[in-house]
């Protein structure tokens, strides 16, 4: 073999082994993988979704019905990033991993849903009457985290319902779901939404390309 080729192939191999490691789901958090998300939590707030877009899938609008609009996969690398962006000063790398190295954690699931013209605050209303919409009307919806063919139980959910700031009504609401992470394997998840209306959405996330 040509003598520089030989250097060059040996040169590519040296870069391979010093190479990091591609992000993947980062559990159980070492203090490296704390530190990291402390100081990405401390970053602008561009740069922040800039690195977080890949754990969020934006859905396409349905023709009618509710509009299941956003889901999103917080691991718990992510939620440490969270949870620094919204401390207030005086929280440092050392309080996080306080906070986080050697305890149980969680993922969390994010679901925005949004009402529409069809599936609106107001429900069919006999005459002389106005029926509102329930605001736990997300209770109806099926949200499943699925893994090599197998739900995810979820530990905790919650949901919020979301207001118009000025007519002060019904939009939509958001769900969250947490998961035990060590359940969690680095590997491809999806979340399934099924709406009261017969939708069938769903969301994917690859977890062995996320920390």
């Amino acid at each position: 073999m040509n003598v520089k080729i030989r250097f060059a192939l040996s040169l590519i191999y040296s870069a391979l082994l010093l190479a990091p490691p591609a992000p993947a789901y980062d559990f159980p958090l070492s203090p490296e993988a704390i530190r990291d998300a402390y100081f990405l939590g401390k970053a602008s707030a561009s740069k922040r979704a800039e690195s977080l877009a890949k754990y969020t899938v934006y859905l396409p609008m349905p023709k009618s019905g509710p509009y299941v609009a956003v889901v999103v996969f917080e691991t718990p690398y992510v939620i440490v990033a969270e949870r620094t962006a919204r401390a207030v000063s005086g929280y440092f790398a050392q309080d996080a991993e306080e906070e986080f190295l050697g305890k149980p954690a969680v993922c969390r699931v994010r679901v925005r849903i949004y009402l529409t013209s069809s599936y609106s605050w107001q429900l069919p209303s006999p005459p002389g009457a106005v029926l509102f919409r329930p605001d736990d009307f997300w209770r109806e919806f099926s949200i499943r985290l699925m893994q090599d063919g197998q739900e995810v139980s979820a530990k905790a959910s919650l949901g919020s319902p979301l207001y118009s700031l000025d007519l002060g009504v019904l939009t939509g609401a958001e769900v969250e779901l947490d998961y035990d992470a060590a359940k969690i394997q680095a590997a491809p998840a999806t979340v399934e939404v099924d709406t009261p209306d017969g939708q069938h959405v769903e969301a994917e996330f690859d977890l062995a390309k996320l920390r």
